[in-house]
């Protein structure tokens, strides 16, 4: 699953929309996010800052 969703969202040319969808993720289930990070090369202290942002 996180393969599968890493390859969709590996397309989108935006690392800060990205962020911010992973960031979602982050925010419903912080292993899951963080996995789906860690498969884009994002970092976390991005994903957390953006979770916490909103």
């Amino acid at each position: 699953m996180i393969a599968n969703l890493a390859g969709d969202l590996g397309q989108v040319k935006s690392k800060a929309i990205q962020t911010t969808m992973v960031s979602f993720f982050y925010s419903a289930n912080a292993d899951y996010g963080t996995r789906l990070a860690k498969a884009l090369g994002l970092p976390l202290d991005s994903v957390i800052a953006a979770a916490k942002a909103r």
